[in-house]
């Protein structure tokens, strides 16, 4: 005979021992298979073998083309939440041509509103071409290499020089960025607005442009 009554235990036991049964929820996503809790715990309150890791929902995320699991509690998926992974960005890129970011909208950005822009955190360059009057940059104008003589005035010596039509000027990329979140820049489309424009009258016998100050 043992020499007492009850189970036999080591010492151990009160502390460290755990159940060994199946986790009621065995198979579903993040379970580790068998009960974590006490080795007595069905003598108490707590009647279901559990793991205890913290069991995932098994739906996939409900964003078109996303694909991802959902991370919301196994014991929540049936009480009509959202199924939503852990990506919380939106899954299109910006808007930009260019630009290679991708959206900072949240991740159901499209479904929630899909006629709003994509647009990341970033300043753009703005395509459009400079709307200030005059030659944006003169230095820029290129040549034929085609040589005309000219004559000052009746009478004076003619002397070979370069013609460069008008047709060559080119305006100017606009220099003002767009903001993040915006299509388009507010006030005109200016070059570098540290540059003087020149002016954009054609000299009526060489084709080549006056180089003072536009105005």
């Amino acid at each position: 005979e043992a020499g007492h009554t009850g189970p036999h235990t080591c010492a151990e036991l009160q502390d460290s021992h755990t159940c060994s049964h199946r986790c009621w929820l065995f198979g579903e996503r993040n379970c580790t298979g068998r009960c974590s809790r006490h080795v007595n715990h069905m003598r108490g309150q707590d009647q279901l073998h559990d793991c205890l890791a913290g069991h995932l929902c098994d739906q996939i995320c409900a964003l078109p083309g996303c694909g991802n699991m959902c991370s919301m509690p196994y014991h929540s998926k049936s009480d009509g939440h959202q199924h939503t992974c852990n990506n919380d960005a939106c899954l299109e890129m910006c808007t930009f041509p260019d630009c290679k970011q991708p959206c900072s909208k949240g991740h159901f950005h499209t479904t929630l509103t899909p006629d709003e822009p994509h647009f990341c955190n970033a300043y753009h360059k703005c395509t459009a071409r400079c709307e200030r009057d005059g030659i944006c940059d003169l230095e820029g104008v290129k040549r034929n290499g085609e040589k005309r003589r000219f004559q000052p005035a009746p009478g004076e010596e003619s002397f070979a020089c370069e013609y460069a039509p008008q047709e060559n000027v080119e305006r100017g990329p606009c220099a003002v960025k767009i903001h993040p979140g915006q299509l388009k820049h507010a006030g005109d489309h200016v070059c570098n607005v540290l540059r003087q424009h020149t002016c954009n009258i054609q000299c009526p016998q060489c084709g080549y442009h006056c180089t003072q100050p536009n105005g």
